[in-house]
């Protein structure tokens, strides 16, 4: 089977052409040639796509899987493990074992310097040493105070920008739908 010899030009070459028709316009008076005219019977050929995919079914459905995870930390933030309850009992343990030692620390340098200061006296270095327990107390009640209004206003903001899993259910069929595939659930 023989092929027909096609012949083909590229866009260039119409605007190469073109150029040369315009000069040859403003050259000639009696110029009546048109660059239609030429393209009056050609037919526009596009390259054939391929459709193949050569890569590997392992690696689509792990790139799958890391485009769906970031589209999910997109809309909700990173995921993390939430063990708030071993998270939160350890933090609560290290705060009452800190609050427990400095007010014993505290007592114990306020009744040394009480008994430097009053070596006679054994009432004084007593009460230097529970004035120090109790401004330690008193210290360490407002910085917890401080902490915790500060641990709000962050959940706050931090909760105020976040999308509820229905909008972002919604935003990702969109989404899905516009590229033409069908809506996935995001990995966990």
């Amino acid at each position: 089977m023989k092929k027909e010899a096609v012949e083909r030009i590229t866009f260039d070459d119409v605007r190469k052409l073109s150029k040369v028709y315009k000069l040859l316009k403003l050259q000639s008076k009696d110029h009546r040639g048109y660059i239609h005219e030429l393209l009056e019977d050609s037919e526009v050929s596009f390259p054939e796509e391929i459709e193949e995919d050569n890569r590997d079914p392992a690696f689509l459905k792990k790139l799958e899987q890391l485009r769906m995870k970031a589209e999910h930390e997109y809309y909700f933030g990173p995921t993390q493990v939430k063990d708030e309850g071993v998270k939160s009992l350890s933090m609560e343990l290290g705060i009452g074992l800190n609050i427990i030692l400095l007010m014993g620390t505290s007592f114990f340098v306020m009744y040394y310097a009480g008994l430097k200061a009053f070596p006679d006296s054994k009432v004084i270095p007593v009460l230097m040493g529970a004035g120090g327990l109790v401004g330690i107390l008193i210290i360490e009640t407002v910085l917890i105070i401080m902490r915790d209004e500060r641990e709000n206003i962050r959940r706050k903001k931090k909760g105020g920008g976040r999308r509820n899993a229905t909008s972002w259910a919604r935003s990702v069929r969109q989404n899905e739908a516009e590229r033409g595939e069908r809506f996935k659930t995001p990995c966990k």
